[in-house]
């Protein structure tokens, strides 16, 4: 009954599909490298998968003590404000070590994290003499073949409305630095609203309310292509279900949330720690993106620390400049962060302000190239070429005339 009620839960979960090599290889194009992981407890494995290839790596002894350790230190360091730059040399000594010289001329990493590694953004490490985020566009997976499914899933869908957005309240005068969860009640943000409106602008929405209570943003959210959410968030270590995401009047819990049917394209959670969570073997961080994806989304763009209220606006406009224009959206958050690099002032160049959001899903493009700009380069093309005829015809008829 399940398998004729539930096509999609029983091939997925009761009779899964298990890949061999050759076919993920098949899937995957040139410049992609499947980076899959596996932490036991004296030793970190690590797969890359190439169209062509299959290289294995291994840290263990003394290094994978030491990266086990720091990882855990840098996380804590930077969700606390504190310098994280030794942190970030000594990770990437420990993968500079394991030779990834075969990296070079690739441009996506497809990352399946395990264990500990769910809690630092690749983008920060240096490996061959350069911050991967330079070189790379990078997604975060729970499994590989989750990835493919949500691929697939989102061809030819169809929505009732481009966009939700949903800003916490705003007080300029008296806000919260961080979208976190402490005193969350009489902590109001400065530039949520401000982000949804810039958002807004960009993709052309025509929204008139952003300051949702949950119970509308739950009527709402159904048949959204896009969702955002620009609030405080509260992950829950001990009960992952009771995690919780903030609107003006109440929340939503992980529990409430997967209850949902969203289906939407991307769902950008723009809030503290929306991508953090306890570790459960076998199942992977029990965030509230986690919560997201159950509900039908099939991208989510998610934090792993507290978040700067602010920079956090900035990024995120940055963010859908670059989704707009039809990259993928995994490239659209990789040129976000190098925008905000480029624009904002050194104070800010701290990954704090910007590698905390990271892509996990699907990785296609949520527009697909804006035929307005199209009509626009082909109008402004046509002119010019109108221009040059008309200007030869008028030294033609001069010369004739002469």
């Amino acid at each position: 009954k399940i398998d004729s009620l539930y096509p999609e839960y029983s091939s997925f979960v009761l009779n899964p599909k298990r890949y061999t090599t050759s076919e993920i290889q098949s899937t995957l194009s040139p410049e992609e490298v499947l980076v899959e992981s596996v932490v036991s407890d004296s030793s970190c494995y690590l797969f890359f998968i190439t169209k062509d290839d299959v290289v294995q790596r291994r840290i263990d002894g003394q290094d994978f003590s030491t990266l086990q350790n720091i990882v855990s230190t840098y996380h804590n360091n930077i969700g606390s404000g504190n310098s994280t730059k030794e942190d970030i040399f000594t990770i990437s000594e420990l993968f500079n070590k394991q030779d990834l010289s075969f990296l070079a001329g690739k441009k996506k990493l497809i990352i399946v994290p395990d264990g500990f590694l769910y809690k630092i953004p690749f983008e920060v490490l240096n490996i061959n003499g350069k911050p991967l985020y330079e070189n790379f566009s990078i997604s975060y997976q729970y499994s590989y073949k989750l990835y493919l499914v949500l691929k697939e899933q989102g061809k030819n869908r169809t929505y009732q409305k481009d966009f939700v957005g949903v800003s916490f309240p705003v007080n300029e005068t008296f806000a919260s630095a961080e979208r976190l969860c402490d005193d969350v009640i009489v902590s109001k943000l400065a530039c949520t609203k401000k982000e949804i409106e810039t958002i807004e602008n960009i993709i052309g929405a025509k929204q008139t309310k952003s300051d949702l209570s949950a119970e509308q943003f739950s009527n709402q959210a159904g048949g959204s292509r896009i969702i955002h959410i620009a609030s405080h968030a509260c992950p829950d270590e001990e009960n992952h279900q009771l995690s919780r995401i903030h609107f003006k009047d109440d929340f939503l819990t992980n529990y409430d949330i997967s209850a949902m049917n969203l289906d939407a394209d991307i769902a950008v959670l723009s809030a503290c720690e929306t991508g953090s969570g306890k570790i459960l073997e076998g199942e992977g961080a029990m965030t509230i993106a986690k919560a997201f994806f159950q509900a039908g989304v099939h991208t989510n763009i998610v934090s792993l620390w507290k978040v700067d209220d602010c920079s956090t606006a900035q990024l995120m406009s940055y963010f859908y400049d670059h989704l707009y224009q039809g990259e993928d959206s995994d490239v659209a958050l990789q040129n976000a962060k190098k925008d905000f690099l480029t624009n904002s002032h050194p104070q800010y160049h701290d990954p704090y302000y910007w590698a905390g959001f990271i892509h996990m899903g699907d990785t296609d493009p949520v527009f697909k190239t804006n035929s307005n700009t199209q009509y626009f380069y082909i109008l402004i093309s046509g002119l010019i070429l109108i221009s040059f005829s008309l200007l030869g015809y008028k030294k033609y008829t001069n010369i004739q005339a002469a």
